[in-house]
């Protein structure tokens, strides 16, 4: 819904935020949209309450262990969410000029932190997960693992050819990355096999 609307309100006043930065203070619609105006203030107060709202994920993660607070995987949305919004925000508050270096800056890190989040969040949704939400840690991922192992040998199907392991040198992490970002083309040959398998059975 705020993504929806910071795109409408981009795409109904694209002539001001497109507009060189002397020309926008003749565009009928300055007064409002400029940063001290009326929309363009309100969308600076509500970056700021967005990045609030995106830090309470980290109080929530580190501090705050209690459940009645919801999963972590919910606040981990809330906070990819509240940070994408608070960019936008930012972006329309400044009208899509940086006027000074300290701006440029601040807009620059901005933008890496947003872009570094976005992965983040990518690179999370691959990790093994309990249903509350909280990443299993590596023995909990090799128990699960060897349980998997245990119900195919009672369906009849061969023991699962790959497993957990630790990362050992740059080169070996630098693969397990990749396998996460582009995808583990091992681990996917070896799910068709046991889909096709595990279809078989039932047949």
């Amino acid at each position: 819904m705020g993504i929806t609307l910071l795109a409408f309100l981009a795409w109904r006043d694209s002539s001001y935020y497109r507009a060189p930065l002397t020309a926008q203070a003749m565009h009928p619609r300055h007064a409002i949209l400029c940063s001290s105006g009326e929309v363009g203030l309100a969308l600076g107060v509500a970056a700021i309450a967005l990045m609030v709202v995106n830090l309470a994920y980290l109080v929530r993660r580190r501090l705050v262990a209690s459940d009645w607070l919801g999963g972590l995987r919910g606040w981990m949305d809330l906070h990819v969410v509240s940070g994408l919004l608070a960019g936008g925000c930012v972006l329309l508050h400044s009208t899509v000029h940086l006027r000074s270096a300290p701006a440029a800056i601040a807009s620059v890190a901005l933008g890496i932190v947003l872009i570094t989040g976005v992965i983040g969040r990518y690179v999370r949704a691959q990790l093994p997960r309990r249903r509350e939400g909280r990443e299993l840690s590596l023995d909990e991922a090799r128990a699960r693992f060897a349980e998997l192992r245990h119900q195919l040998a009672a369906l009849g199907l061969p023991p699962l050819e790959l497993a957990p392991t630790e990362a050992n040198g740059a080169v070996s992490r630098l693969l397990a990355l990749r396998g996460v970002l582009f995808g583990d083309r091992a681990a996917r040959a070896a799910h068709e096999r046991y889909r096709s398998a595990a279809a078989r059975t039932h047949t």
